[in-house]
């Protein structure tokens, strides 16, 4: 009973993209999961391959103390992985809402951890800490120790959470990893990797610049993976760890699309710097918010999000199964099979 209590573990996020992939892989390698997941996601139980069941789902908010403190009730859990949270989302969202659930939300679980005398907290973030940049043309990856810059309400909103989660494990004497995760895909993904496969799918796509710099991609099993590996880790230090696949150049990722979707995007270019010379114009002298908007999502095209992993390699010695190539391709397969299915329905009640 001892060792069964030992694998127990408090997974919040079970329901979200990233969470179920956790949760299948920690019930699958024998852990105890319990998770939390908001009330918008329904009642139905989270169900994993092989019909194995994590032991509970608690519909809740975790920026709600209240409701939290429900949780209460499994009064010793050693492990919990901190993966809820508000991610990238489509259109405007305020920065009151980023920081309630990022970071009020956060501390919320740091307290609950206290009173279940959790012994490791495991921090799902993200590699937007840094912020965007030159990272990779120079042959330079930004890594752990790279300075953190973040651009925007959910970069700013992460390290604000992972700053909270230290200085609290410091004092009660938690284990704190904090698992920084570049841009995750994989089946299900519902982010803007998935809108950049449909638009070509479509043939909407237009190149905006040259495609020659560089991001970063994980599936999301290998983020999994990753998740199960630092707890089951000896090492008592606490750590921070960039989860990232090798980047590839953004002309690569999109000849990956269109090879496995059998299409060709339009030869049509447009120049960086005519972006550039509006962006300028725009901040200058119109000052118009649409166009700044616009703006400041070029420039996230056009940057280059590139992140080492050395040190995930080094301290686990952990290698992702899918490389980038390989999870670029599973997703557009995995979407190309959707779409067949969704037209082949949409036929037959013609």
């Amino acid at each position: 009973m001892a060792e069964k209590i030992m694998r127990r573990v408090l997974l919040t996020g079970a329901t979200g993209f990233v969470g179920q992939a956790i949760a299948e892989k920690l019930v699958a390698d024998g852990f105890e999961v319990y998770g939390t997941g908001n009330r918008r996601n329904g009642e139905t139980p989270l169900i994993l391959s092989d019909d194995k069941k994590i032991k509970k789902i608690f519909r809740l908010d975790i920026s709600d103390a209240n409701a939290v403190n429900q949780l209460k009730a499994l009064e010793f859990v050693p492990v919990i992985v901190h993966c809820a949270g508000l991610a990238h989302q489509f259109g405007k969202i305020e920065k009151k809402k980023f920081w309630q659930i990022n970071v009020v939300g956060t501390k919320n679980v740091l307290d609950l951890a206290e009173e279940l005398r959790a012994e490791h907290f495991v921090l799902i973030s993200s590699v937007s800490v840094y912020g965007s940049g030159q990272t990779n043309r120079k042959g330079v990856l930004k890594d752990e120790e790279s300075a953190c810059c973040p651009r925007g309400f959910y970069a700013e909103s992460k390290l604000a959470s992972e700053r909270a989660a230290a200085e609290f494990c410091r004092r009660k004497n938690i284990k704190l990893t904090v698992l920084r995760l570049a841009t995750v895909i994989g089946k299900n993904d519902p982010g803007n990797f998935r809108r950049l496969i449909e638009t070509i799918a479509r043939r909407r796509f237009i190149w905006i610049g040259n495609g020659e710099n560089y991001k970063s991609l994980i599936e999301r099993e290998d983020v999994a993976r990753v998740c199960a590996a630092v707890i089951e880790s000896r090492d008592v230090a606490a750590e921070i760890y960039n989860v990232s696949a090798e980047p590839l150049q953004m002309a690569e990722i999109v000849k990956i699309i269109e090879t496995e979707l059998g299409v060709e995007t339009p030869a049509i270019r447009i120049p960086a710097r005519i972006f550039s010379f509006f962006g300028k114009l725009n901040e200058r002298t119109l000052r118009v918010k649409k166009i700044a908007e616009l703006i400041e999502t070029v420039d996230r095209w056009l940057a280059d999000d590139a992140y080492a992993n050395d040190k995930l390699k080094k301290n686990l010695n952990f290698e992702c199964r899918y490389n980038a190539r390989e999870a670029v391709a599973r997703e557009t397969k995995w979407l190309k099979e959707i779409n067949r299915k969704r037209a082949a329905e949409d036929s037959s009640e013609q």
